[in-house]
Protein backbone atom coordinates (compact mmCIF):
# COMPACT_ATOMS: atom_id res chain seq x y z
CA UNK A 1 0.00 0.00 0.00
CA UNK A 2 1.32 3.42 -0.91
CA UNK A 3 0.74 6.74 0.82
CA UNK A 4 1.85 8.32 -2.48
CA UNK A 5 4.22 11.26 -2.61
CA UNK A 6 3.21 12.09 -6.21
CA UNK A 7 6.44 10.80 -7.67
CA UNK A 8 4.45 9.42 -10.61
CA UNK A 9 5.04 12.37 -12.91
CA UNK A 10 2.02 14.62 -12.53
CA UNK A 11 2.80 16.57 -15.70
CA UNK A 12 1.36 14.02 -18.09
CA UNK A 13 -1.89 13.58 -16.21
CA UNK A 14 -2.29 17.32 -15.79
CA UNK A 15 -1.79 17.70 -19.51
CA UNK A 16 -4.62 15.25 -20.11
CA UNK A 17 -6.81 17.16 -17.69
CA UNK A 18 -5.85 20.49 -19.21
CA UNK A 19 -7.03 19.30 -22.59
CA UNK A 20 -10.33 18.34 -21.05
CA UNK A 21 -10.68 21.81 -19.55
CA UNK A 22 -9.57 23.78 -22.62
CA UNK A 23 -13.12 24.71 -23.56
CA UNK A 24 -14.13 25.49 -19.96
CA UNK A 25 -11.28 27.81 -19.10
CA UNK A 26 -12.25 30.39 -21.71
CA UNK A 27 -15.07 31.47 -19.38
CA UNK A 28 -14.66 33.30 -16.05
CA UNK A 29 -14.48 31.32 -12.82
CA UNK A 30 -16.41 31.72 -9.58
CA UNK A 31 -16.07 30.59 -5.97
CA UNK A 32 -16.06 26.81 -5.73
CA UNK A 33 -17.53 26.47 -2.23
CA UNK A 34 -16.11 24.00 0.27
CA UNK A 35 -15.75 20.38 1.28
CA UNK A 36 -18.44 19.44 3.74
CA UNK A 37 -15.92 17.68 5.97
CA UNK A 38 -13.13 20.27 5.60
CA UNK A 39 -14.31 23.88 5.03
CA UNK A 40 -10.79 25.27 4.77
CA UNK A 41 -8.75 25.29 1.54
CA UNK A 42 -6.54 22.28 1.20
CA UNK A 43 -6.78 18.54 1.36
CA UNK A 44 -8.84 16.32 3.57
CA UNK A 45 -8.98 12.72 4.80
CA UNK A 46 -12.00 10.46 4.37
CA UNK A 47 -12.24 7.30 6.48
CA UNK A 48 -13.88 4.28 4.87
CA UNK A 49 -14.23 0.56 5.51
CA UNK A 50 -12.67 -1.67 2.86
CA UNK A 51 -15.31 -2.78 0.36
CA UNK A 52 -17.75 0.01 1.22
CA UNK A 53 -18.79 3.23 -0.54
CA UNK A 54 -17.76 6.73 0.52
CA UNK A 55 -18.83 10.26 -0.40
CA UNK A 56 -16.84 13.17 -1.80
CA UNK A 57 -19.10 16.24 -1.59
CA UNK A 58 -18.61 19.71 -3.03
CA UNK A 59 -20.91 22.49 -1.82
CA UNK A 60 -21.23 25.15 -4.54
CA UNK A 61 -23.35 28.22 -5.24
CA UNK A 62 -24.77 30.09 -8.23
CA UNK A 63 -25.80 33.60 -7.27
CA UNK A 64 -25.30 35.74 -10.37
CA UNK A 65 -27.88 36.62 -13.03
CA UNK A 66 -26.05 34.54 -15.63
CA UNK A 67 -26.57 30.87 -16.37
CA UNK A 68 -24.18 28.60 -14.51
CA UNK A 69 -21.98 25.60 -15.30
CA UNK A 70 -19.51 23.65 -13.18
CA UNK A 71 -16.83 21.01 -13.59
CA UNK A 72 -15.21 18.79 -10.97
CA UNK A 73 -12.32 16.55 -11.97
CA UNK A 74 -10.65 13.88 -9.84
CA UNK A 75 -7.57 11.86 -10.76
CA UNK A 76 -6.02 8.83 -9.07
CA UNK A 77 -3.83 5.78 -9.71
CA UNK A 78 -4.66 2.09 -9.70
CA UNK A 79 -1.32 0.92 -8.32
CA UNK A 80 0.17 -1.96 -10.33
CA UNK A 81 -3.31 -2.60 -11.76
CA UNK A 82 -4.25 -4.71 -8.74
CA UNK A 83 -7.99 -4.81 -7.95
CA UNK A 84 -7.23 -4.37 -4.25
CA UNK A 85 -5.25 -1.20 -5.04
CA UNK A 86 -7.99 0.65 -6.89
CA UNK A 87 -11.02 2.87 -6.21
CA UNK A 88 -14.29 2.56 -8.12
CA UNK A 89 -16.59 5.35 -9.33
CA UNK A 90 -20.18 4.53 -8.31
CA UNK A 91 -22.43 7.51 -9.09
CA UNK A 92 -22.74 11.29 -9.04
CA UNK A 93 -25.61 13.70 -8.51
CA UNK A 94 -26.13 17.44 -8.01
CA UNK A 95 -29.09 19.12 -6.28
CA UNK A 96 -30.08 22.48 -4.82
CA UNK A 97 -29.97 22.88 -1.03
CA UNK A 98 -31.14 26.52 -0.70
CA UNK A 99 -33.36 29.03 -2.49
CA UNK A 100 -36.52 28.39 -4.46
CA UNK A 101 -35.18 25.18 -5.97
CA UNK A 102 -34.41 23.10 -2.86
CA UNK A 103 -34.30 19.42 -3.73
CA UNK A 104 -34.34 19.96 -7.47
CA UNK A 105 -31.68 18.21 -9.54
CA UNK A 106 -28.89 19.80 -11.55
CA UNK A 107 -27.13 18.11 -14.42
CA UNK A 108 -24.23 15.95 -13.32
CA UNK A 109 -22.79 14.45 -16.48
CA UNK A 110 -19.92 12.05 -15.85
CA UNK A 111 -16.94 11.00 -17.94
CA UNK A 112 -14.57 8.31 -16.68
CA UNK A 113 -11.36 7.52 -18.55
CA UNK A 114 -8.10 5.72 -17.92
CA UNK A 115 -4.67 5.36 -19.44
CA UNK A 116 -1.63 3.20 -18.66
CA UNK A 117 1.14 4.88 -16.71
CA UNK A 118 4.13 2.62 -16.21
CA UNK A 119 3.02 -0.33 -14.10
CA UNK A 120 -0.01 1.66 -12.92
CA UNK A 121 -3.20 2.94 -14.51
CA UNK A 122 -4.16 6.61 -14.22
CA UNK A 123 -7.90 7.25 -13.83
CA UNK A 124 -9.66 10.57 -14.50
CA UNK A 125 -13.27 11.30 -13.48
CA UNK A 126 -15.08 14.45 -14.62
CA UNK A 127 -18.49 15.51 -13.25
CA UNK A 128 -20.08 18.58 -14.81
CA UNK A 129 -22.99 20.67 -15.89
CA UNK A 130 -21.58 21.50 -19.35
CA UNK A 131 -21.10 25.02 -20.67
CA UNK A 132 -23.28 24.13 -23.62
CA UNK A 133 -26.28 23.61 -21.35
CA UNK A 134 -25.96 26.16 -18.52
CA UNK A 135 -28.46 26.20 -15.66
CA UNK A 136 -30.44 29.48 -15.19
CA UNK A 137 -31.40 28.78 -11.57
CA UNK A 138 -29.56 30.27 -8.58
CA UNK A 139 -28.88 28.88 -5.10
CA UNK A 140 -26.45 26.74 -3.14
CA UNK A 141 -26.12 23.16 -4.30
CA UNK A 142 -24.21 19.96 -3.55
CA UNK A 143 -22.34 17.82 -6.01
CA UNK A 144 -22.10 14.34 -4.48
CA UNK A 145 -19.59 11.89 -5.93
CA UNK A 146 -19.88 8.35 -4.59
CA UNK A 147 -16.81 6.15 -4.80
CA UNK A 148 -16.11 2.61 -3.63
CA UNK A 149 -13.12 1.37 -1.65
CA UNK A 150 -12.82 -1.64 -3.95
CA UNK A 151 -11.62 -2.58 -7.40
CA UNK A 152 -12.85 -4.63 -10.34
CA UNK A 153 -15.16 -7.42 -9.24
CA UNK A 154 -15.78 -5.73 -5.89
CA UNK A 155 -12.42 -6.83 -4.44
CA UNK A 156 -12.08 -4.83 -1.18
CA UNK A 157 -9.29 -2.27 -1.04
CA UNK A 158 -6.43 -3.24 1.26
CA UNK A 159 -6.05 -1.32 4.52
CA UNK A 160 -4.02 1.87 4.38
CA UNK A 161 -4.07 5.24 2.61
CA UNK A 162 -4.99 5.78 -1.03
CA UNK A 163 -4.46 9.31 -2.29
CA UNK A 164 -6.60 11.04 -4.91
CA UNK A 165 -3.84 13.48 -5.83
CA UNK A 166 -5.36 15.56 -8.61
CA UNK A 167 -8.29 17.93 -8.67
CA UNK A 168 -7.30 19.98 -11.67
CA UNK A 169 -8.31 23.61 -11.13
CA UNK A 170 -10.22 22.58 -8.04
CA UNK A 171 -13.95 23.05 -8.59
CA UNK A 172 -14.74 25.31 -11.53
CA UNK A 173 -18.02 27.23 -11.58
CA UNK A 174 -18.78 29.36 -14.63
CA UNK A 175 -20.35 32.73 -13.76
CA UNK A 176 -19.40 36.39 -14.33
CA UNK A 177 -17.23 36.83 -11.22
CA UNK A 178 -13.74 35.37 -11.64
CA UNK A 179 -12.23 33.35 -8.85
CA UNK A 180 -10.53 29.95 -8.88
CA UNK A 181 -9.55 27.82 -5.96
CA UNK A 182 -7.24 24.84 -6.31
CA UNK A 183 -7.50 21.95 -3.90
CA UNK A 184 -4.91 19.73 -2.28
CA UNK A 185 -5.11 15.92 -2.48
CA UNK A 186 -7.79 13.83 -0.80
CA UNK A 187 -6.52 10.93 1.30
CA UNK A 188 -8.83 7.94 1.41
CA UNK A 189 -7.97 6.16 4.65
CA UNK A 190 -9.11 2.55 4.23
CA UNK A 191 -9.80 0.38 7.26
CA UNK A 192 -10.37 -3.35 7.10
CA UNK A 193 -12.59 -5.59 9.17
CA UNK A 194 -11.10 -8.64 10.83
CA UNK A 195 -11.89 -11.21 13.50
CA UNK A 196 -10.15 -14.10 15.23
CA UNK A 197 -11.76 -16.91 17.28
CA UNK A 198 -10.08 -19.24 19.79
CA UNK A 199 -11.61 -21.91 22.07
CA UNK A 200 -10.09 -23.37 25.22
CA UNK A 201 -9.52 -26.04 26.28
CA UNK A 202 -9.18 -27.88 23.00
CA UNK A 203 -10.74 -31.01 24.50
CA UNK A 204 -12.80 -31.95 27.54
CA UNK A 205 -14.45 -35.11 28.87
CA UNK A 206 -17.27 -35.91 31.26
CA UNK A 207 -19.57 -38.78 32.23
CA UNK A 208 -22.97 -39.08 30.54
CA UNK A 209 -25.53 -36.50 31.72
CA UNK A 210 -22.76 -34.11 32.78
CA UNK A 211 -22.15 -30.77 31.05
CA UNK A 212 -18.85 -29.56 29.60
CA UNK A 213 -18.11 -25.82 29.21
CA UNK A 214 -15.48 -24.23 26.95
CA UNK A 215 -14.31 -20.59 26.81
CA UNK A 216 -14.66 -18.78 23.46
CA UNK A 217 -12.49 -15.69 22.86
CA UNK A 218 -13.39 -13.40 19.94
CA UNK A 219 -10.85 -10.72 18.93
CA UNK A 220 -11.51 -7.71 16.71
CA UNK A 221 -8.24 -7.76 14.76
CA UNK A 222 -8.62 -4.49 12.88
CA UNK A 223 -9.02 -0.81 13.58
CA UNK A 224 -12.79 -0.32 13.52
CA UNK A 225 -15.49 -0.98 16.12
CA UNK A 226 -17.67 -3.96 15.16
CA UNK A 227 -20.44 -6.32 16.24
CA UNK A 228 -19.98 -10.05 15.72
CA UNK A 229 -22.67 -12.70 15.28
CA UNK A 230 -21.75 -16.05 16.85
CA UNK A 231 -23.03 -19.43 15.66
CA UNK A 232 -22.29 -22.95 16.93
CA UNK A 233 -22.56 -26.48 15.57
CA UNK A 234 -21.49 -29.95 16.72
CA UNK A 235 -21.10 -32.85 14.33
CA UNK A 236 -22.66 -35.53 16.55
CA UNK A 237 -25.76 -33.52 17.37
CA UNK A 238 -25.23 -33.26 21.11
CA UNK A 239 -26.87 -29.82 21.16
CA UNK A 240 -24.02 -27.43 21.94
CA UNK A 241 -25.20 -23.93 22.96
CA UNK A 242 -23.63 -20.49 23.30
CA UNK A 243 -24.03 -18.22 26.30
CA UNK A 244 -24.09 -15.20 23.91
CA UNK A 245 -24.89 -14.95 20.22
CA UNK A 246 -23.73 -11.34 19.68
CA UNK A 247 -20.56 -9.62 20.91
CA UNK A 248 -19.76 -5.90 20.57
CA UNK A 249 -15.98 -5.43 20.41
CA UNK A 250 -13.95 -2.19 20.07
CA UNK A 251 -11.05 -2.11 17.62
CA UNK A 252 -8.11 -4.25 18.70
CA UNK A 253 -9.87 -5.70 21.76
CA UNK A 254 -11.45 -9.05 22.59
CA UNK A 255 -14.46 -10.41 24.46
CA UNK A 256 -15.21 -13.89 25.83
CA UNK A 257 -18.27 -16.10 26.10
CA UNK A 258 -18.83 -19.82 26.67
CA UNK A 259 -20.07 -22.80 24.70
CA UNK A 260 -21.60 -25.73 26.60
CA UNK A 261 -22.66 -29.27 25.72
CA UNK A 262 -24.21 -32.08 27.76
CA UNK A 263 -22.86 -35.60 27.19
CA UNK A 264 -25.79 -37.83 26.13
CA UNK A 265 -26.94 -40.47 28.63
CA UNK A 266 -26.33 -43.27 26.14
CA UNK A 267 -22.87 -42.13 25.01
CA UNK A 268 -20.22 -44.83 25.02
CA UNK A 269 -16.80 -44.26 26.53
CA UNK A 270 -14.59 -42.12 24.22
CA UNK A 271 -17.52 -41.23 21.99
CA UNK A 272 -17.08 -37.58 21.01
CA UNK A 273 -18.45 -34.59 19.12
CA UNK A 274 -16.54 -31.81 17.38
CA UNK A 275 -17.82 -28.34 18.27
CA UNK A 276 -17.28 -25.37 15.92
CA UNK A 277 -17.92 -21.72 16.83
CA UNK A 278 -17.95 -19.05 14.10
CA UNK A 279 -17.91 -15.27 14.58
CA UNK A 280 -19.01 -13.08 11.64
CA UNK A 281 -18.96 -9.31 11.30
CA UNK A 282 -22.54 -8.03 11.48
CA UNK A 283 -21.62 -5.34 8.92
CA UNK A 284 -19.98 -7.79 6.49
CA UNK A 285 -20.81 -11.47 6.93
CA UNK A 286 -17.97 -12.45 4.62
CA UNK A 287 -15.56 -11.38 7.39
CA UNK A 288 -15.52 -14.35 9.76
CA UNK A 289 -13.36 -16.83 11.62
CA UNK A 290 -13.92 -20.17 13.37
CA UNK A 291 -12.31 -22.47 15.90
CA UNK A 292 -13.11 -25.98 17.13
CA UNK A 293 -12.94 -28.10 20.27
CA UNK A 294 -13.87 -31.68 21.17
CA UNK A 295 -16.25 -32.96 23.85
CA UNK A 296 -15.74 -36.61 24.84
CA UNK A 297 -17.68 -39.12 26.93
CA UNK A 298 -15.84 -40.59 29.93
CA UNK A 299 -16.46 -43.99 31.52
CA UNK A 300 -19.09 -44.13 34.23
CA UNK A 301 -17.44 -44.57 37.63
CA UNK A 302 -17.95 -48.13 39.01
CA UNK A 303 -18.64 -49.79 35.68
CA UNK A 304 -15.45 -50.12 33.69
CA UNK A 305 -12.57 -48.61 35.59
CA UNK A 306 -10.26 -50.99 37.49
CA UNK A 307 -10.16 -49.26 40.87
CA UNK A 308 -13.94 -48.96 41.39
CA UNK A 309 -14.35 -52.69 40.58
CA UNK A 310 -11.73 -53.56 43.21
CA UNK A 311 -13.55 -51.50 45.78
CA UNK A 312 -16.78 -53.32 44.98
CA UNK A 313 -15.04 -56.70 45.47
CA UNK A 314 -13.68 -55.61 48.83
CA UNK A 315 -17.13 -54.50 49.94
CA UNK A 316 -18.58 -57.86 48.92
CA UNK A 317 -15.90 -59.74 50.89
CA UNK A 318 -16.48 -57.59 53.94
CA UNK A 319 -20.22 -58.18 53.77
CA UNK A 320 -19.69 -61.94 53.49
CA UNK A 321 -17.33 -61.99 56.50
CA UNK A 322 -19.77 -59.96 58.57
CA UNK A 323 -22.60 -62.35 57.71
CA UNK A 324 -20.51 -65.42 58.56
CA UNK A 325 -19.41 -63.95 61.89
CA UNK A 326 -22.98 -63.03 62.72
CA UNK A 327 -24.18 -66.56 62.01
CA UNK A 328 -21.44 -68.08 64.16
CA UNK A 329 -22.30 -65.83 67.06
CA UNK A 330 -25.95 -66.70 66.71
CA UNK A 331 -25.20 -70.42 66.78
CA UNK A 332 -22.92 -69.97 69.78
CA UNK A 333 -25.73 -68.40 71.78
CA UNK A 334 -28.09 -71.22 70.96
CA UNK A 335 -25.55 -73.86 71.98
CA UNK A 336 -24.69 -72.31 75.38
CA UNK A 337 -25.95 -74.30 78.55
CA UNK A 338 -28.85 -72.97 80.53
CA UNK A 339 -28.08 -72.35 84.26
CA UNK A 340 -30.92 -72.54 86.76
CA UNK A 341 -31.09 -72.37 90.54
Amino acid sequence: MRTEDFKHGGFSILLVLALGFSMVLVAPLASPGDWVNDPEPGGTTIDVIAGEDFLIRHTLEWDEPEDGAYTITLGWYNYENKPEENLTFVSAEAYFTTGDNVGESIRADTTLSSAPYGTDTAWVLEVSCPTGDKDPRDGEFNVDIWMGAYGVGGVPHISGNHVIPWQFGGVIVIEPTMKSWNRDPITISVFGRGVSVTISPLEGSAEPWRTLTFTVTVTNTDSVFDNYILTVSDDAGWGATLAQNLLTIPAGENRTTTVSVTVPSDADENESTGIAVTASSQADLSVSDSDTCTARAAAVVGEEEGLPMTLIAIVVVVVVVVVVVALMLLRGRRAAPSWSG
